[in-house]
């Protein structure tokens, strides 16, 4: 069972599909959140400056760097990631509070 197949047996819960990326990489993020996960879980975040990065990696500008295009998996899924306004659905999960 793929990735793509256990966040369309979520939809239409009250489940929330946190998925963990393998490293944080914007590109891995990325992907994941197209798929249709709600949020992901950055592993190995060290300090407040990977954490903004995973944090931005989620967001669309002028929040963050994701872009917008349509991809195969969204176009699949059908799943619409943003709110009106522009903001994002995507939150972002991590077991440490980070301050400047």
């Amino acid at each position: 069972m793929t990735l793509a197949d256990q966040l369309r047996a979520c939809k239409g819960t009250q489940t929330a599909c946190i998925v963990r990326v393998p490293w944080n990489d914007p590109v891995a993020i990325k992907k994941v959140l197209d798929i249709g996960a709600h949020g992901i879980l950055a592993p190995y975040v060290q300090n407040a400056d990977e954490a903004g990065a995973a944090v931005a990696a989620c967001k669309y500008p002028p929040l963050g760097v994701r872009g917008a295009a349509k991809s195969p998996g969204r176009a699949y899924t059908g799943s619409r990631r943003m709110r009106p306004g522009g903001r994002p659905t995507t939150t972002f999960s991590s077991w440490r509070r980070w301050r400047r």
